[in-house]
């Protein structure tokens, strides 16, 4: 059974969702992305 591994990946989007959401919420998205890359 993947549920496991499921149950993981979900986490994991879910982390980077958050995260990603924080980041639109300020704004400046785009000037995040250039200060990261």
């Amino acid at each position: 059974m993947l549920n496991g591994m499921e149950s993981k990946g979900l986490s994991l989007n879910g982390a980077i969702l958050v995260v990603f959401m924080g980041i639109v919420v300020r704004g400046g998205t785009l000037e995040c992305i250039r200060d990261v890359f």
